[in-house]
């Protein structure tokens, strides 16, 4: 069985959690590293060119205000957030 390159990212960059979305919403997660790292390198896949792209910012790159790095939400304000 074949590891693949997300998984040996993950092994190489392992100070990291490794999280992929397929696209630009906070629930198209298509792989998210197995640590319990709290720095996060957070990418975006395109399907059409099989390219990775850094997302810097997240809630510019998912159009929200906050986003949740535990668990993946979005709300309007982080205050008000659970988990």
């Amino acid at each position: 069985m074949a590891i693949s390159e997300r998984t040996k990212f993950q092994l190489h960059f392992h100070e990291y959690k490794i999280v992929v979305y397929s696209g630009f919403n906070y629930e198209n997660i298509m792989y998210e590293g197995n640590t319990d790292s709290n720095k996060r390198i957070k990418l975006l896949f395109n399907e059409v060119t099989q390219h990775y792209h850094v997302i810097a910012i997240m809630t510019r790159a998912m159009a929200k205000r906050y986003v949740c790095e535990v668990c993946n939400k979005c709300c309007k304000y982080g205050v008000v957030h659970t988990c």
